[in-house]
C-alpha cells in the first residue's frame, strides 16, 4: 500500500514539475475569444470550453470584451471556472464595438486581474505580469497606459497596433499584437501567400525588452454586414494554417535580432470570419452576428484545433519545426468549400472579392508517427497517395460531390470519414467557409 501511494505521489511531483515548465516558458499561445457570443452561456458551457482548451495547450482566452448589459455576469461565471484549467483568461478591449476609454480599462482590470483565473506571462520578458491587450477602434490609442499601470501594478500592456501606430512609440506599453495573418493589400484579398513582412518590420521597432505578438489563423471568408460594417471576402487560405504557422516556427532564425514571443490563434469562436476553431455544438442567442448562420451552420471546424496542438509543442520548445515527438494523437484533417469558386450563387451577379485567388482544392494534413496511406475520393475520382511520418500536406482537386479520406497501414483501414458537406455547382447565398473533417487513425 505504501509502495503504491508513494509511486501515486512521484506521478502528481512529475506532472506539477511539468505543469510549471510549461508555464513557465518564454513563449505562449493563446486564443483570441469573441466574448459577445457568450450571452446564453451555462456554467458547463464555460467548463467544457476550457476542458477543450486545455486540451490544446493554449495558455489563455483572450476575451474580446464588449460593454454589453450582460457582459459583467458572464464575466463571473468564466472566471470562476477558470481556475479549475490549465487554460486561464486575458482581456483584449475591443475599441470597435464598445467605449472603452482610460478610466473604464482601470477599473476592469482592478476588479479582475488578479484573481486566480487570470494569465500571467511568464518567461523572460514577461515575468509574470498580467497579459493586457486590445483590438481594433481609433479610440484604442487614446488611452493612457501609464496611468493605467499606476493603478494597476503587475500588467503586461500588449496592444493591437499597425506598423505606422507603433512607430510613434507610444508610451507604456511591453510589446505590440500584429493582426496581419493573411496575404492581403490594404485588408483586401490578394494572390499570394501570408507573409512576414509586417512581422519584421514591427519587431524591429521594439526593444530587446518588449513582446512580440502576432497571428495565426486558418482561413478567412465573412458576408458580414453588421455594427456598421459591411465586409465580403474570401482570403487565399486553402493551406494558411500550416503554412503561416511554418514562417513563425523559424522566424526567430530568419534575421538578426528577429523574435517571437506571443502566438494568438484567430480565432476560437468568430464565426463572422470563418476562422473558428471550436465547433458550434449547440445554437446560443446572438452567437452568429452578422448573419453567420448563412454559413456555418453544419459546418465543423474542430479539426483546425487538434491540427493547432503539434505546432503549439514545437512553438514552445522553440523547435523550428514539428517532428513526431510533438504528435500524440495521430490524426489527417481534410477540408474544403462546399461549391467551386466560380459558382455564382442565386441572384449573385458578381463574385465574392478574392474568390478568383482560391483553388478548388481539398485540403489533407496529416499528422503521423508513422507511414501510412490516404485513399482520397473527390467525387468520382480516387488517388492514392503515400504519406511520411510528421505533419504532411497533401491535396487534390476538389471535385463535384462527396468527399471521403481512408487511411490504410498494412493493408488494414485504420480510419475513414465522408464529409458531411457534398460539393455542389449550385448554392442559394455566398458560402467560403470551410468544412473541416477528422480521421482518427486507429491501426
Amino acid at each position: 500500500m505504501l509502495a503504491t501511494l508513494d509511486f501515486v505521489i512521484i506521478l502528481f511531483v512529475v506532472a506539477l514539475h511539468s505543469l510549471e515548465a510549461t508555464c513557465a516558458s518564454d513563449r505562449a499561445v493563446i486564443s483570441h475569444f469573441i466574448f459577445g457570443n457568450t450571452f446564453s452561456y451555462t456554467k458547463q458551457d464555460w467548463e467544457d470550453t476550457f476542458a477543450l482548451a486545455s486540451q490544446a495547450s493554449i495558455d489563455a482566452l483572450v476575451f474580446n470584451v464588449g460593454r454589453d448589459d450582460w457582459t459583467e455576469s458572464q464575466l463571473k461565471v468564466a472566471f470562476s471556472v477558470a481556475p479549475n484549467h490549465l487554460t486561464k483568461i486575458c482581456f483584449s478591449f475591443d475599441f470597435a464595438v464598445a467605449p472603452w476609454n482610460t478610466a473604464l480599462v482601470i477599473d476592469t482590470l482592478q476588479r479582475y486581474v488578479t484573481q486566480p483565473g487570470h494569465f500571467k506571462y511568464e518567461g523572460g520578458i514577461g515575468g509574470g505580469k498580467y497579459l493586457v491587450s486590445t483590438f481594433d477602434g481609433s479610440a484604442r490609442l487614446n488611452v493612457d497606459w501609464v496611468a493605467v499601470k499606476a493603478a494597476v501594478p503587475n500588467i503586461f500592456v500588449v496592444p493591437h497596433l499597425s506598423p505606422d501606430e507603433l512607430r510613434a512609440k507610444p508610451p507604456g506599453i511591453d510589446g505590440v499584437l500584429n493582426w496581419n495573418a493573411w496575404a492581403t493589400r490594404d485588408n483586401l484579398p490578394i494572390d499570394g501567400n501570408s507573409s512576414t513582412v509586417d512581422d519584421h518590420a514591427m519587431q524591429n521597432e521594439l526593444s530587446d525588452k518588449q513582446a512580440y505578438a502576432t497571428l495565426v489563423s486558418p482561413w478567412s471568408f465573412t458576408d458580414y454586414h453588421a455594427n456598421g460594417i459591411s465586409k465580403q471576402w474570401i482570403f487565399k487560405s486553402d493551406e494558411l494554417l500550416v503554412t503561416r504557422w511554418k514562417q513563425m516556427l523559424t522566424f526567430a532564425s530568419s534575421e538578426p535580432g528577429a523574435h517571437i514571443d506571443l502566438i494568438e490563434l484567430y480565432s476560437w469562436n468568430d464565426y463572422g470570419e470563418s476562422n473558428y476553431q471550436n465547433d458550434i455544438s449547440k445554437s446560443h442567442s446572438n452567437e452568429f452576428s452578422g448573419g453567420a448562420d448563412a454559413w456555418c451552420k453544419g459546418f465543423k471546424h474542430d479539426g483546425w484545433r487538434l491540427l493547432n496542438i503539434p505546432f503549439t509543442k514545437a512553438f514552445k520548445a522553440q523547435k523550428t519545426s514539428v517532428t513526431t515527438e510533438d504528435i500524440d494523437t495521430e490524426l489527417v484533417a481534410f477540408y474544403h468549400r462546399p461549391y467551386p469558386a466560380k459558382t455564382l450563387c442565386t441572384g449573385q451577379t458578381q463574385p465574392v472579392l478574392g474568390s478568383e485567388f482560391v483553388p478548388d482544392q481539398v485540403t489533407i494534413i496529416s499528422t503521423l508517427k508513422s507511414p501510412a496511406q490516404l485513399v482520397v475520393t473527390s467525387g468520382g475520382v480516387t488517388t492514392n497517395i503515400q504519406v511520411q511520418a510528421g505533419l504532411i500536406t497533401n491535396r487534390v482537386h476538389m471535385e463535384l460531390g462527396r468527399q471521403t479520406v481512408a487511411v490504410m497501414r498494412n493493408g488494414k483501414k485504420c480510419g475513414a470519414v465522408t464529409s458531411a458537406v457534398e460539393v455542389k455547382d449550385n448554392c442559394a447565398t455566398p458560402n467560403y467557409n470551410a468544412n473541416v473533417e477528422t480521421v482518427f487513425v486507429k491501426c
